[in-house]
């Protein structure tokens, strides 16, 4: 006669209990073997990296014994992407050279800000490699500030508006000022009353200035309005600017250097296709942020004044940036002139690089703690 064996409830739970709690710590144990390996996989790479910076180190150190013209500095380790820059410095004009050398090519960028007729900004750059060889030039000139009384028709300036100019040709400058420190240079341009300034910032490296972003290929600059002397008390002002360059212009509401990672809520000019005019869309005036409206680019009417100093092959055409703020004291402004420099998004590759298959690594660890969580909760509950 066959009998039905009873088997408490109790003995089931224990046993469920002690299969999950073996899974559990066979899977913990797994977890620990998987967190090590990683520890050790970037260690490793880590590592890796410091080996390669030795052997770079003892390479340059063992090029500058051979070289007996090598200076001293040259024998320290530099960033790979770091441009070489010199400067010639005089009371009405700077004149900086910007060279990178990455093996045998070379990229080298030209600036020059003087005061004439104005106060412009010209950028020259030329690459080389074995293959390849590339120039090209333009100018950027801040010529007068407009002032406006704003009809409403169109938000910024328009010929109808027009109040008073004040041209900067027509006005006296102090001497252009030069500061440097650790591989930044800095040069502050203003006129004798005050009203118009430029601090033009460059630096050899990439690098932080308040809340921008410094890059070597680019001259970030100030442009400061201050004490504008209005005649009426409804009026905002708007800064023309002139472009001077043989090559194709257009406007981009996407820069280089915001596709780089290096700004934010600009607008630029393209000259060619690697050189830049960019500028930030708003400004601060008086502590406030206010628009900067910018006209479409325009050709030169017959009554403008023309550019005597055009070269063969250069056209000019001009910009308004209109500063949507009414009788302002100081307005802060801040535009770049640059290049989309190889050296540069090479060395922006680099550092978005980071640690090959990191985040591969970080992701599955999340993967499995996942695991791991629902696991416990399953035992809890039965």
């Amino acid at each position: 006669m066959n009998k039905d064996i009873f088997v408490p409830n109790r003995y089931l739970n224990n046993n469920v209990h002690t299969i999950i709690n073996m899974k559990s710590k066979y899977f913990s144990l797994l977890l620990l073997i998987f967190f090590l390996t990683s520890l050790l996989y970037v260690g490793n790479i880590v590592s890796a990296d410091d080996d390669e910076d030795d052997t770079k180190e003892s390479d340059e150190k063992e090029t500058s014994k051979d070289d007996d013209k090598e200076d001293e500095t040259d024998k320290e380790e530099k960033d790979a992407y770091e441009r070489e820059v010199e400067v010639e410095h005089e009371d009405d004009k700077v004149q900086i050279k910007s060279e990178l050398k990455n093996g045998e090519n070379k990229d080298k960028i030209e600036f020059e800000l003087k005061q004439d007729d104005g106060v412009e900004f010209q950028l020259k750059y030329s690459t080389e490699t074995a293959s390849n060889e590339t120039e090209m030039k333009f100018k950027v000139k801040f010529r007068s500030i407009v002032e406006y009384s704003e009809n409403n028709s169109v938000v910024g300036y328009q010929d109808a508006e027009f109040v008073s100019m004040y041209k900067l040709k027509d006005q006296s400058f102090e001497p252009i000022a030069y500061t440097t420190g650790t591989n930044l240079h800095i040069f502050t341009l203003t006129t004798t009353d005050g009203v118009f300034t430029i601090i033009a910032k460059i630096s050899g490296s990439i690098s932080e200035d308040g809340n921008a972003t410094l890059t070597p290929n680019s001259i970030k600059f100030d442009v400061i309005l201050n004490n504008f002397p209005y005649t009426q008390s409804d009026s905002s002002l708007a800064l023309e600017t002139r472009l001077k360059t043989e090559f194709e212009r257009k406007i981009d509401a996407d820069t280089d250097e915001e596709e780089a990672g290096f700004g934010s809520d600009e607008t630029q000019v393209g000259f060619g296709t690697t050189g830049f005019f960019s500028w930030a869309n708003t400004a601060d005036a008086d502590g406030t942020t206010v628009e900067v409206v910018t006209s479409s680019i325009m050709d030169l009417d017959d009554d403008d004044e023309k550019e005597h100093d055009l070269e063969e092959g250069e056209t000019t055409e001009k910009l308004w940036f209109s500063f949507i703020a009414t009788n302002a004291t100081k307005i802060f402004w801040d535009p770049k002139v640059g290049v989309e420099s190889q050296g540069t998004l090479s060395l922006l590759e680099a550092i978005n690089g980071g640690l090959p298959g990191f985040e591969l690594y970080i992701a599955l660890i999340a993967v499995f703690v996942g695991l791991a969580f629902n696991i416990r909760k399953r035992k809890v509950y039965n």
